[in-house]
């Protein structure tokens, strides 16, 4: 995982485990507001897909090919070894076209790629096996120095380079299908986040404490994600204007999150929208960003249509203009 999903992680437990410290306290203040505790069960159950996905993510690749690496030297060394003894039993018995065939200088096994490695060192094994049970007098490669585990050990060798042949590949797999999991899973907590937030805003009318303890835990939340990069995009929001931001060409927008600062200023509002935009700043609900405190917002909760709102729009409540800066998640 990269900082920033390290980072959103990290505030996402943060607040995992104040809803489950105040389960019961928040059960019994739902109740009486006449709402409903799906949404805490609901981000439990992402939260979990979130760190079983955050640990296949963190899948070093660098371990499977070390133990390739390990795997390939060794059967190097035993198909070398045994194939040595079948060129000398060749030469011994004047056998020129299977001298021919044995005969590889030292670097040859080692330079062969992955699969005509296996595939040399398994007919290496298959032709020792053979000249030991149709010669006579039996197994004649011992008199050349085959000892009685050698032709076994390159069987269990071949067996065991064919199993880690994909290995590194595999992992890379592993890893890129769980970054895919991590990064869907946290737009579905955020949209769980944003309905809490709505559902919670009346708590303060019965349980100021627990309201008090909520709100700081989600301006944690929304500011624990910081960035030392620089932004994709950045501007003015002027006066009473609106401004189409200039997104990164190639990013699927559907499946993107924005973090969105907004400072020297009013707060300013972010919604996708059609250019030049329509029903600014009533129809769609727009989602606000306080001057001060950034949000990561997904394109779900900006409206994202590609067809009908193609553009995200950041527009002010026609207070002084504003300054904006943005990241693509």
């Amino acid at each position: 995982m990269n900082t920033n999903s390290e980072n959103r992680l990290s505030r996402d437990l943060v607040l995992q485990q104040w809803l489950n410290d105040n389960q019961a306290a928040l059960i019994a203040a739902i109740a009486i507001l006449g709402g409903s505790t799906g949404s805490i069960a609901k981000f439990n159950a992402i939260m979990q897909i979130i760190i079983d996905a955050a640990a296949a993510a963190g899948v070093d690749i660098t371990g499977y090919a070390v133990n390739k690496l390990n795997k390939r030297n060794a059967l190097v060394a035993s198909a070398d070894l045994v194939s040595s003894i079948i060129e000398s039993f060749a030469s011994e018995t004047e056998d020129a076209v299977l001298e021919r065939m044995f005969h590889m200088p030292p670097s040859y096994l080692a330079g062969l790629r992955d699969s005509d490695l296996h595939l040399k060192s398994l007919s290496i094994f298959k032709k020792a096996t053979e000249i030991d049970t149709a010669t006579t007098p039996a197994t004649p490669l011992a008199g050349y120095g085959l000892g009685s585990t050698d032709l076994g050990d390159l069987n269990t060798k071949i067996g065991l380079y064919l199993g880690v042949i994909q290995s590194p590949r595999m992992a890379q797999v592993t890893k890129s299908v769980s970054l895919d999991v991590l990064n869907a899973n946290f737009n579905k907590a955020e949209v769980l986040i944003d309905k809490l937030k709505k559902q919670l805003a009346p708590l303060r009318q019965i349980n100021s404490v627990l309201h008090g303890e909520f709100v700081g835990i989600i301006l944690i939340n929304d500011n624990a994600a910081t960035h030392s990069s620089s932004p994709d995009a950045e501007g003015e929001v002027g006066n009473p204007s609106y401004v189409v931001v200039s997104l990164p060409a190639g990013i699927d927008i559907a499946s993107s999150s924005f973090r969105i600062e907004i400072s020297d200023g009013p707060n300013c509002f972010a919604t996708f929208n059609s250019n030049p935009p329509t029903s600014l700043p009533g129809g769609l609900s727009a989602q606000v960003i306080n001057n001060g405190t950034p949000r990561t917002l997904t394109s779900a909760l900006l409206n994202y249509d590609a067809a009908l709102r193609p553009e995200l729009i950041l527009f002010t409540d026609g207070d002084p203009a504003c300054t904006y800066k943005l990241w693509v998640e």
